[in-house]
């Protein structure tokens, strides 16, 4: 159970810092902006840090995506890096 907790805390981070990246905007900014430090968000973007609820929230207003898009995109790269297949099924 551990282990799909981090993982899940690696792909939520990931999914976090592709969107900070893909609206081009520094880790300092967005520290600043959540109300958080920059070593707080570097600890949460790689995995090494689990969000908050609130803190996802925040996020998800400061970029302006649904909280569930932010869910659905860590998920997606889960399966992604998975080669397609979730975890627990088989092919």
């Amino acid at each position: 159970m551990k282990s799909k907790i981090k993982k899940m805390s690696l792909q939520i981070g990931e999914a976090l810092r592709l969107i900070r990246v893909f609206h081009d905007e520094a880790a300092k900014k967005t520290a600043a902006e959540l109300k958080i430090s920059l070593s707080s968000l570097s600890r949460i973007e790689n995995g090494k840090k689990k969000p908050s609820p609130d803190l996802l929230g925040r996020y998800a207003m400061h970029f302006d995506i649904p909280l569930s898009g932010i869910l659905l995109f860590a998920e997606e790269l889960d399966e992604a890096t998975n080669g397609g297949i979730k975890a627990g099924h088989a092919a």
